[in-house]
């Protein structure tokens, strides 16, 4: 069955060569008991450990059941020492963190034995040994004799053909070495069984062949194999099976199940490292993922802006617009390495502004016929701007003391919007500049003058609103009437808190001139509410273009700046503030305005007016003169004495596109904006309209849309991207030094469990398990890193948001998605796992029998 051939074994001890074994030649039979004995140093392990498959030979050759093992590969030998071979060691050595029944089973799931089965079977040769009720105990929980008989079970679990003891009675008192050489004495009645001992009366009771060694050479057997030298005993009389013909062994293999659940238990009995480790590991996992957590926050909330943004900040075309990429190639400062001299070069940033920043879209009947085609379904609203300026024919009531001195008489008077915004921005540049202190003691009112004239909050109070009633019914809330029905409704637009511009009131009439003012004091007697029934009760009148600019002669006109009251209802048409609304809660964008907010259908019902009235045709016709309202600069002097007349200033208008749109002389749209409510329709907006340049004979007729929102959406998530980019791999470097640190703790582990490889090795296991071992081992360190790092930044991320609402007022500015923080629980695990490819590959290409030596 087993037969040595001229065996040599040769160690290099520093420069020199020990042989320990020195042609040795021997046969075994397939079931004795066989002890070998002699002095210490002479061979015996070394050819124990040999035949076990723990150590090669030099030369010489190893035959089992007729097969040599000179060709032996890695996993050749790991199958044989599987399959074929039992060890049982003087020292036990058993894994201290596994049960009794754990390491039992452990040979029988390289084997590949199904889970159910090996722990049948483990039980089974338990009570074998006697063991039966000790099985959920760990080792160190066991005597010495019961530790060797949890030995030989597990020798003898998976049915070897060669039960190997290297002094199984050598750490025992003598009665329980009786119990052991009792019980081995049995097993050698169905297998071969070498043993190894010094105990000569051990040997001479018990065994049925002794073998003496000296000096590597057998000098000594009792009981040699009669055969010819060369022929084996193949046949198995007692299975009635030729043993040559022994089907294909399947290989030994560690499951990955295994190697967790080793690596785990390991941890287990060492949770106080393990839990520190793992804390260790999880510092940078957390410093990451908080940089994530305020990136991701603060992107969520951007895309929260900027989806409310897209009722704001529309798709628009223009007639006249920009190419803002121009503007940023304007700006282009790369390096020119032939201007390396000493001069001082011109950049025309001007001249390419001039050349390519300004571009005319050409919208014609066709592409707004082919806008109005779109897919209703792509779009939730559309707005056609038509260029016109309605903010002289709106009138309303409200009296402005300074101008109504002049004619006491008609102080009952209704006032153009644009009238009362002149007026008022008038006075307050006067006001700002003059030298009387009660008058500069209202503040810098130059200023606001300036402000109030550019800011489009304060200076365009009458407003269009999107086509679509419902797009708009589904951001406000109606807080008093109701939405228009009718052409002559509007609405007035009142922010979330309920609020209107001052300025916006003071031009739409609510206030008059000593109110007004009265804004700017300390005292305490300024209006600063109105109730609702005021708001709606203030009366708006529409006056057509020939009412409004009364001819003078050939070309000439002048802008009616009020009408008396009795003359009002007659000239003009009343409109309705159908209701007063706000923004729906939760929203802080809409596509309205502040202020009063009118209808495609009365835009349409301005048209049937002045597309044909007087001032129109004469711009039509040629260029004109137009005497409109303007403030005098010494309105303020002591003594002045003035007239309405005064109070009117005479400018030439120019016969352009833009002023015939301007007084209502063009009901072709000039501007389109196209509301969407998510960022899938708008992308397919733009793809509808990018399709209408690609049509044949349009090249000359190119349309640019202006897409505000993502040009300034996208600079800031770019600049949020380059800090988060920044800013995780400043924190990476605590994840490099996690990394190797655990890389660290793995050799540590390596070397701590020495021995436990040494016996993976003896029962069968591949160098790929024992690699598997430890990097299942940085796995779970890497795992549980990564979820205590997750776990941590959850906690930080409720903390953080606290304090960033008690700062900013904005919830959720530190929110870790959950699919983020799994992939840096990925990251946690590739990055330990990394970190333990040195050490588990160094604890791989350890020798079994070196390893088992280690204490």
């Amino acid at each position: 069955m087993l037969k040595l051939t001229n065996i040599h074994k040769e160690y290099a001890v520093a420069d020199c060569r020990v042989e320990a074994l020195k042609g040795v030649s021997l046969e075994f039979r397939k079931n004795e008991f066989v002890s070998i004995l002699g002095p210490s140093g002479c061979g015996k392990t070394t050819m124990l450990n040999i035949i076990g498959g723990l150590d090669k030979y030099t030369s010489g050759d190893l035959v089992v059941c007729g097969k040599s093992t000179k060709d032996f590969k890695d996993v050749d030998w790991d199958t044989y020492r599987n399959h074929r071979i039992g060890f049982v060691f003087q020292n036990y050595n058993l894994i201290q963190h596994l049960s009794i029944l754990g390491n039992v089973e452990l040979s029988l799931t390289l084997s590949g034995i199904s889970k159910k089965a090996r722990r049948e079977r483990a039980k089974e040769a338990l009570c074998k040994v006697g063991l039966a009720k000790e099985i959920s105990k760990k080792p160190n929980q066991l005597s010495g004799g019961q530790m060797q008989r949890v030995a030989i079970a597990r020798a003898l679990v998976n049915n070897p053909q060669i039960l190997l003891a290297d002094e199984p009675t050598g750490a025992l008192d003598s009665e329980t070495s009786v119990q052991i050489m009792e019980l081995i004495k049995e097993i050698a009645k169905e297998r071969l069984v070498i043993m190894v001992t010094h105990n000569e009366d051990l040997a001479q009771k018990y065994s049925t062949r002794i073998i003496k060694l000296l000096d590597g050479e057998v000098i000594a057997d009792s009981n040699p194999y009669q055969n010819d030298l060369n022929s084996v005993d193949t046949f198995d009389e007692e299975n009635g099976k030729d043993l040559t013909k022994k089907g294909k062994e399947k290989k030994s293999s560690m499951s990955y199940s295994t190697a967790l659940s080793l690596s785990g238990k390991n941890l287990i009995a060492k949770k106080g490292r393990t839990i520190i480790t793992s804390i260790a590991g999880s510092i940078g996992i957390i410093g990451v993922c908080l940089v994530l957590a305020l990136s991701s926050g603060f992107s969520n909330y951007i895309d929260a802006m900027q989806k409310e943004m897209l009722s704001y900040y529309p798709l628009e075309i223009m007639e006249n617009t920009y190419d803002l990429n121009a503007f940023t190639d304007a700006q282009n400062t790369d390096l020119d390495v032939e201007r390396l001299d000493d001069k001082v070069y011109v950049n025309s940033f001007l001249t390419r502004l001039a050349g390519g920043l300004s571009i005319s879209n050409d919208i014609s009947k066709d592409y707004i016929e082919y806008v109005e085609s779109m897919d209703e379904s792509l779009y939730d609203s559309l707005m056609y701007g038509y260029g016109t300026n309605m903010s002289g024919n709106i009138f309303t009531k409200t009296s402005l003391e300074t101008l109504e001195a002049l004619q006491p008489e008609a102080n009952e008077r209704y006032y153009s919007l644009s009238t009362i915004y002149t007026y008022y921005v008038g006075l307050l540049s006067i006001q700002g500049n003059t030298d009387n202190e009660e008058a500069s003691s209202t503040g810098d009112l130059g200023n606001l003058a300036g402000m109030y004239s550019s800011v489009k909050q304060f200076s365009s109070v009458f407003n269009k609103m999107p086509n679509d009633m419902d797009f708009v019914k589904g951001q406000y809330d109606v807080k008093y009437g109701s939405f228009p029905t009718s052409s002559n409704q509007m609405l007035l637009v009142i922010d979330g808190n309920s609020e209107i511009y001052d300025l916006t009131l003071a031009q739409l009439g609510y206030y008059s001139e000593a109110e007004f003012f009265n804004l700017f004091s300390s005292e305490e007697t300024k209006k600063e509410a109105f109730s609702y029934q005021d708001i709606v009760g203030q009366k708006f009148y529409y006056v057509n273009n020939d009412n409004t600019y009364k001819s003078l002669g050939t070309n000439a006109f002048g802008q009616v700046s009020y009408i008396n009251d009795g003359d009002i209802s007659e000239k003009g048409v009343e409109i309705e503030i159908s209701g007063i609304v706000k923004l729906k809660d939760g929203l802080s964008q809409g596509c309205l305005t502040s202020g009063l907010n009118y209808t495609e259908d009365f835009v349409q019902y301005t048209f049937q007016s002045s597309l044909n009235s007087k001032i129109v045709n004469a711009l039509k016709e040629g260029k004109i003169t137009l005497s409109s309202f303007d403030i005098p600069d010494n309105i303020l002097n002591p003594g002045a004495t003035l007239t309405v007349a005064d109070f009117m200033q005479t400018i030439p208008v120019k016969s352009t596109p833009e002023n015939i749109r301007s007084y209502g002389g063009n009901n072709l749209a000039n501007y389109v904006a196209v509301y969407t409510n998510d960022f899938d329709k708008k992308d397919a907006v733009c793809d509808y309209l990018t399709a209408w340049n690609e049509q044949e004979g349009h090249q000359d007729k190119q349309v640019v849309y202006t897409d505000t929102i993502s040009l300034v959406m996208g600079f800031v998530k770019t600049m949020i991207t380059a800090i988060t980019a920044v800013l995780v791999a400043f924190t990476s470097i605590s994840l490099v030094v996690s990394s190797v640190m655990i890389g660290i703790i793995t050799y540590v582990s390596v070397v701590e469990r020495t021995k436990e490889i040494g016996i993976l090795r003896a029962i069968g296991a591949r160098k790929r398990d024992i690699r598997n071992v430890f990097n299942a081992e940085t796995i779970i360190i890497g795992t549980f890193a990564g979820l205590i790092g997750v776990a941590v930044t959850y906690l930080l991320s409720l903390i953080a948001n606290v304090i960033l609402v008690s700062v900013t007022g904005i919830a959720g500015l530190c929110a870790l998605p959950i699919w983020q923080a799994g992939i840096m629980v990925l990251i946690s695990i590739g990055l330990t796992l990394i970190a333990g490819l040195i050490p588990s590959s160094k604890a791989a290409r350890k020798e079994p029998v070196i390893a088992l030596r280690t204490e």
